[in-house]
């Protein structure tokens, strides 16, 4: 199914979290461990964008793209456990053992067995698919030590199913430079349309007839819009939590579409996030969005 700009544009507000979830969907399951690394790189790029004082990202759009390929996936899949080890408490770890058992015991009822591998097998021998059983050893301090910055090395790395984000769209970015201010006396005087409009014969420059209101400061625009994706996406990650674990409580084994085993969602880490305060929290931390206009 392909889908346009247009038909994006009649996204209501409302919708966009149901919208972004299909994206990250692959008609068995939503593929949230993809989040957290998005969030990053969100966060990452707000970090940047924050720095380029003067800069407008007119017309700009944020491309996410990534392979789809069950195997890809289930690959970046494993490689994500293993540079994200969530640290749990015993207590913790019972419980999921416990919720382990209950599981097993009934995807036995329904006739489908475990196997000790990625997959599950149906009564009658042939493979559903999924993810087996985790194992709930927990990881020593030394080796998270180790496992941290190898993954933070490798992370920087392309991975093959990972999601990949670009700015794209730069024909009416402007740089704060390449522009000038109305002189007082030529105000209200300028003419043309786009990039006809007056020039100044000494530099060359376009005269801006509607030039930023803070022409200092980074493109809050932008930067706001990146925020409320992040929201978004840390939504989505909680509605699916929630999801998961009613479905534990009830004792229903967490299967999605085409026999998929899904493991409980952690608390979400949203490490970097701060950036996000820095730019639009007060003093008294509230949120002031009263300059994103450009």
């Amino acid at each position: 199914m392909t889908q346009d700009k247009y038909k994006g544009r009649e996204v209501r507000t409302e919708d966009f979290p149901s919208v972004l979830s299909s994206f990250l969907h692959d008609g068995e399951r939503l593929l949230a461990y993809q989040i957290p690394h998005i969030l990053r790189k969100l966060y990452a790029l707000a970090k940047i964008i924050n720095r380029l004082k003067g800069f407008r990202f007119y017309g700009c759009s944020l491309l996410m793209i990534y392979d789809g390929d069950r195997e890809a996936q289930d690959v970046f899949r494993g490689a994500s456990a293993m540079e994200n080890p969530c640290s749990r408490s015993k207590r913790g770890e019972s419980l999921e053992r416990t919720r382990d058992s209950q599981t097993h015991s009934r995807l036995e009822e329904l006739g489908v067995v475990m196997d000790s591998g990625m997959s599950i097998r149906s009564g009658s021998g042939g493979v559903v698919g999924g993810q087996g059983r985790r194992p709930t050893l927990r990881r020593s301090h030394s080796e998270d030590l180790l496992v941290g910055p190898v993954a933070n090395r490798s992370s920087r790395r392309k991975k093959r199913g990972e999601v990949q984000i670009r700015i794209v769209d730069f024909a009416h970015t402007t740089t704060g430079r390449d522009w000038l201010g109305l002189p007082p006396g030529l105000a209200g005087s300028v003419e043309g349309i786009g990039y006809e409009g007056d020039v100044d014969p000494e530099t060359g420059l376009l005269y801006a007839r509607f030039p930023p209101h803070y022409p200092d400061e980074p493109d809050r625009g932008f930067l706001f819009g990146l925020m409320k994706l992040a929201e978004t996406l840390e939504k989505i990650w909680y509605d699916e939590r929630k999801r998961r674990m009613k479905m534990s409580r009830d004792g229903t084994p967490v299967i999605g579409a085409g026999g998929v085993v899904l493991e409980q969602l952690a608390p979400l880490s949203v490490e970097g996030k701060e950036i996000f305060d820095e730019i639009f929290a007060t003093s008294e931390g509230e949120e002031d969005l009263g300059m994103i206009s450009t």
